[in-house]
């Protein structure tokens, strides 16, 4: 677990806040921190018909369910803050719980 993740993450909460290192702008508003919540087996089929089952466009889709944005908006993330969603989702599909600092 990396330092950044277990400062920000409380996986056994319904939604996790996600500090962005590099904030990103979503309809002309800079945005810092995103709140991803856990998935249900609903979130991933949407995502996967969404993306007419294409893997990498099921994450960005389902990312953007869990975040509550939209799929474009993931488009124009940094590359390390995108690994922070990941290791999020992993977490939460592993069912981590945080460790104490």
């Amino acid at each position: 677990m990396t330092a950044a993740k277990q400062d920000a993450l409380d996986l056994g909460a319904a939604r996790v806040e996600i500090k962005l290192d590099f904030p990103m702008e979503m309809d002309g508003v800079q945005v810092g921190v995103l709140r991803m919540r856990r998935a249900k087996v609903r979130d991933q089929l949407t995502a996967q018909r969404q993306a007419n089952n294409d893997p990498a466009k099921t994450e960005v889709f389902l990312f953007a369910l869990l975040c509550e944005i939209a799929p474009a908006s993931l488009d124009d993330m940094d590359i390390c803050d995108y690994e922070k969603l990941r290791e999020t989702y992993a977490g939460f599909r592993a069912g981590l719980s945080p460790k104490e600092p």
